[in-house]
């Protein structure tokens, strides 16, 4: 199993788009829309989304996950001066429990543990990507955020270095 990153460009976002609707599957089974206006929903849902994130992250990264030179995710990481910051990690049907997200996740916990940074997420709170990130050592920061909850996964050098300073996300 071959699993590799690269910057998402301008002729992924039909791919983009594709994987955000295939997170929303389970929520769109539930209404009675045909084809179409599930087409339609998850479309706007993923631009506003998309601009959102480049609105409020202009710096944040979206790389394409690959896994055996096929498209299967997306994992979208705003790099701060304390945090790398989760701001999607999302994988088509297919590739989900097969290892791909937490080796991700791992290969972003080490690249924080080598600058001493924390890696800080928000999950939904019945999202079963949750129990993943806590084995990974990600912990609840505070109440849930309506139906979120930011979780952080502190750097064991951060840690040492500022015992008592909280680090702002």
């Amino acid at each position: 199993m071959s699993i590799q990153l690269r910057p998402a460009t301008e002729q992924d976002q039909a791919l983009l788009q594709r994987i955000y609707a295939s997170t929303r599957l389970a929520e769109l089974a539930l209404t009675n829309w045909d084809e179409a206006q599930c087409r339609e929903f998850t479309g706007m849902q993923f631009e506003a989304q998309r601009r959102y994130y480049a609105e409020q992250y202009p710096r944040a990264l979206c790389q394409i996950i690959e896994l055996d030179h096929q498209p299967v995710g997306r994992l979208w990481v705003d790099r701060r001066p304390h945090t790398l910051h989760v701001l999607d990690i999302s994988l088509l049907e297919a590739a989900r429990g097969r290892g791909v997200g937490g080796h991700c996740l791992r290969a972003l916990i080490a690249e924080a543990e080598a600058q001493g940074l924390q890696v800080s997420i928000y999950v939904e709170l019945q999202n079963p990507a949750r129990r993943l990130y806590e084995r990974l050592g990600f912990r609840a920061d505070g109440a849930p955020h309506g139906v979120h909850q930011h979780m952080i996964r502190h750097s064991p050098v951060a840690l040492s270095s500022h015992p008592q300073e909280s680090q702002p996300c």
